[in-house]
């Protein structure tokens, strides 16, 4: 296979740029067009009046320009920014935020026209209308890193409540149900439902949903339930479930330390997790529904450090990253039959530029796959960048 170099795709125009996560297409249905974040700072996380710029970008030309503001953003997610699946040549739909709510916004990106939608979406499916939406003030006070710079939550004094969760929103109408809520899953599993309550709310432990993904067929989502134990260790389990609440299944229990997610069909993911190997990460292929048994690492002498794996539309390839080693953070694509590696990018990591605030790459592909972007650091500050693959 031939990779091109490495090119900066966003503006040098003294802005920061980048896209926020991994396997959402930042480009439209033609191709030409591409969005992303701008921003004039990156050493801190935002606050309210601290807003992102919407950034049009015609590949073709080259041509850019802000077309929206939000405060509703972080440096690992970024807006949740999307295109609409019913109109993906004309718009898209991202998240927004002051101190008192949350929403999303709806815009066509040639006329500004826009409507609002009443909760901020966490994932869209991938050929419908549809958005999974979390409670993002509950998200602030557990993961600051993901969250929306807003923090009301009404059951802030609750570790599992029944009133919240994942809450499934037709994006044509705005209507809105909850589907699966934290009560739902915590009771639902040995492990947790074992816990002594009381203990863990004297603490301040609550259960928390995080990285909601459709499968590619939008009939079912992947989301993980996670909590704090008593030694604030980050606890974590990957349930899967229909878009409609139903069929829920333990796909990987707590204490397996997972982390990132990939379907790639409608029934097998990719998880990244300490299996079978607890002292470093993995990247696991599962089937959903099906348990252990059909658990297999990939590329296990290779890929031994955590990433953020998607793979090519054509299925044919996976892209993945790394967090920092000596300095520096690396982007891979593997050949999916051989499991052939190849280091598709490298840049320098600034010591500062971590925790909250980092810059992980986070691949994603154009919709035929001959194209993957990033986010990266170099010369002009965090920016987006783009290899050709061939």
């Amino acid at each position: 296979m031939r990779f091109s170099r490495p090119e900066r795709l966003t503006p040098a125009n003294g802005k920061h740029h980048f896209f926020g996560y991994y396997g959402v297409c930042p480009w439209d249905i033609t191709g030409r067009y591409f969005v992303c974040l701008e921003t004039d700072f990156q050493d801190h996380m935002p606050s309210i009046g601290e807003k992102v710029g919407i950034l049009l970008l015609d590949t073709d030309t080259g041509k850019h320009d802000v077309i929206a503001e939000t405060n509703g953003w972080n440096f690992q997610q970024g807006a949740q920014l999307n295109w609409l699946p019913s109109d993906p040549g004309h718009k898209i739909v991202f998240n927004d935020c002051d101190a008192t709510g949350t929403w999303s916004r709806v815009l066509d990106v040639f006329t500004r026209e826009e409507r609002v939608l009443p909760m901020p979406i966490y994932a869209m499916a991938r050929h419908h209308d549809l958005a999974a939406c979390i409670n993002f003030g509950r998200l602030y006070k557990n993961r600051r890193v993901t969250s929306l710079p807003f923090s009301i939550d009404k059951n802030k004094d609750m570790v599992h409540p029944a009133d919240d969760g994942i809450y499934m929103m037709n994006v044509t109408t705005g209507d809105a149900r909850l589907i699966v809520s934290l009560d739902d899953v915590w009771k639902a599993d040995a492990t947790t439902n074992a816990v002594d309550d009381e203990l863990l709310a004297e603490v301040g432990t609550q259960c928390w949903i995080e990285h909601v993904a459709f499968n590619h067929s939008d009939t079912r989502i992947h989301f993980l339930a996670r909590f704090t134990d008593l030694f604030k260790s980050l606890v974590s389990a990957m349930w899967t479930c229909n878009v409609d609440g139903t069929d829920r299944h333990l796909a990987v229990p707590y204490y397996m330390q997972l982390s990132h997610f990939e379907w790639i069909d409608d029934t097998r993911l990719i998880v990244t997790m300490n299996w079978p190997d607890k002292t470093h990460k993995s990247h696991v292929q599962l089937t959903d529904k099906v348990g252990q048994g059909s658990w297999r690492t990939i590329a296990a002498e290779k890929l031994v450090v955590d990433g953020h794996p998607h793979v090519s539309p054509d299925k044919r390839l996976m892209a993945t990253d790394t967090y920092i080693a000596d300095g520096k953070r690396r982007v891979y694509v593997m050949e999916r039959d051989t499991e052939t590696l190849h280091e598709v990018a490298v840049f320098d990591n600034p010591p500062e530029i971590n925790g909250n605030v980092r810059c992980d790459p986070h691949p994603r592909w154009n919709r035929d796959g001959t194209r993957l972007c990033f986010d990266g650091l170099g010369e002009h500050g965090r920016q987006v960048y783009v290899v050709d693959v061939s």
